[in-house]
């Protein structure tokens, strides 16, 4: 059989080719859109670190997938970790390019992407599954709205829906009902707290899947569930707070800070008695901050 090799001219025009693609890349103008970053499952602390660790030791092995817009921009749809992380270490790095007709078939293709990834939690499964459901439902919908007159026959094409995708995840049609209303659930909550909506994909905020699809169902609203979170971290900050005072400066008797303590736990009481009134937290804020000023 014989041998091909190759000489050290053709080394080194393949490392010069090499060092070109490299300087290129670093040199594309890649853009990240809000909208589509939120379709990647977010990294714990300790995951990306490790990631950053591998990377340093390896390099970029894979390279970064971006979308060509008509329009002549350049969207990551893939690689969003490892973007960071090449920028912050200043690394070449590849690309491999691909076309979409709109943004709504990247974000199809994104979340088949995801779907396809073993290292998924159980909450970003069901998450993708059911933003997958939610999106070919609708889509569904539209079709067939804008080719017939007759009503859409709202639960059959649904159940279709949820029957195909079941067989495509090896899940239940139930999971998949389940699993829809979780997603919307968590798009809500995303709407008005998107730091919350990344910690619960990512597991650091635990707040029961069945609250979350009660979100989704109308059943609840965003802050009967998260602003009960935020009010349980706000009395353990209290209780910090309150410790630091102790600690720190002696003006404070022991009978002040019990008060400080009691005038703390009403407050938290009264901010939850507003937010079951249903008043938002800006106007809570507002009427505390008309008060203050009056005393």
């Amino acid at each position: 059989m014989k041998k091909f090799t190759l000489d050290k001219a053709s080394l080194h025009t393949q490392k010069r080719d090499l060092s070109k693609i490299a300087k290129s890349n670093a040199q594309l103008q890649i853009q990240i859109d809000p909208e589509l970053k939120a379709f990647i499952p977010p990294l714990k602390p300790d995951e990306l670190s490790q990631l950053e660790q591998n990377i340093l030791e390896e390099g970029v092995r894979d390279p970064l997938i971006i979308w060509d817009t008509s329009e002549g921009s350049s969207y990551l749809i893939d690689g969003h970790n490892r973007y960071g992380i090449i920028q912050k270490h200043k690394l070449d790095f590849k690309v491999e390019r691909k076309n979409f007709p709109d943004k709504e078939a990247v974000k199809d293709w994104m979340i088949n992407l995801q779907l396809g990834r073993r290292n998924l939690t159980k909450e970003q499964s069901g998450y993708l599954r059911g933003l997958q459901y939610n999106r070919e439902k609708k889509k569904a919908s539209d079709t067939l709205l804008k080719g017939a007159n007759a009503p859409f026959p709202q639960n059959e094409g649904a159940g279709e829906t949820a029957q195909i995708l079941a067989s495509q995840h090896k899940v239940s049609r139930a999971t998949i009902e389940r699993d829809a209303l979780f997603a919307k659930g968590l798009e809500s909550i995303g709407s008005q707290y998107p730091d919350k909506k990344t910690s619960i994909l990512s597991g650091e905020l635990k707040i029961k899947k069945s609250d979350i699809q009660a979100i989704g169902q109308g059943k609840k609203s965003v802050d009967d569930i998260v602003g009960t979170q935020n009010l349980e971290t706000n009395q353990q900050s209290n209780t910090v707070q309150t410790q630091f005072i102790a600690s720190s400066d002696s003006q404070y008797t022991e009978a002040q800070i019990k008060k400080i303590d009691v005038a703390k736990s009403k407050l938290d009481m009264a901010i939850t008695q507003l937010l079951k009134a249903g008043l938002d937290k800006k106007t809570i804020r507002s009427i505390f901050s008309e008060e203050l000023k009056n005393k």
